[in-house]
């Protein structure tokens, strides 16, 4: 079995993951402090030297910043959830497009190599535009289909629960193996519902 640095790559660990975090949020939470800090030394040294008139133009020069600061962060947080619904919808379709085709493989009599098949027309696509994990998933897929894996309809399950946690759909109560046999046993009732957006 060829050995694939994509398809063993390590994923991060949930104690690593919240360890990475924390540390992110602790060195925010630092850099806050000692800008906190510094901002009010600043204040109590012009204070101390500063007349009646200087204390209101600094007053009004610092309500300035705050208001520009906040302006301009409202209007990035505004343009960034923008670029992600627009980003959103365009997955939505995408993967809508994809399952189609899924399933109308798993309508008629297939092998391993339909599906191979369909990759390989959809991997530039997917590549561009699926999320890390999806990605993983995919490639382990595409391996078992190559090696055929007895454990391949179980690894399409992750990547089509990927494909809906990338959208914002989580699958976490949803049975493990729902999909595969909505997709086996009634690909038709799959593809006319997938197509209309309701999966």
């Amino acid at each position: 079995m060829k050995n694939n640095t994509l398809l063993n790559r390590r994923k991060p660990a949930p104690m690593e993951w919240l360890f990475n975090k924390a540390m992110v949020i602790a060195l925010a939470s630092v850099a806050i402090v000692i800008g906190y800090v510094g901002f009010i030394d600043l204040w109590n040294s012009l204070y101390k030297t500063a007349t009646s008139l200087d204390i209101w133009l600094i007053i009004a020069l610092t309500s300035l910043v705050i208001a520009s600061g906040l302006v301009m962060f409202g209007r990035y947080a505004e343009r960034k959830l923008e670029i992600e619904t627009q980003l959103k919808i365009q997955k939505i379709e995408l993967y809508d497009q994809f399952l189609i085709q899924l399933s109308k493989i798993f309508q008629r009599e297939h092998g391993n190599d339909d599906l191979i098949k369909l990759i390989a027309e959809w991997q530039s696509k997917l590549l561009l535009w699926s999320d890390n994990e999806t990605l993983f998933h995919l490639f382990r897929w595409h391996d078992s289909l190559i090696t055929h894996n007895i454990n391949s309809l179980i690894i399409l399950e992750l990547f089509i629960r990927s494909l809906r946690e990338e959208i914002g759909h989580p699958s976490s109560e949803i049975e493990q193996g729902a999909f595969i046999h909505l997709m086996i046993n009634h690909s038709a009732f799959f593809q006319q519902h997938t197509n209309h957006g309701k999966l």
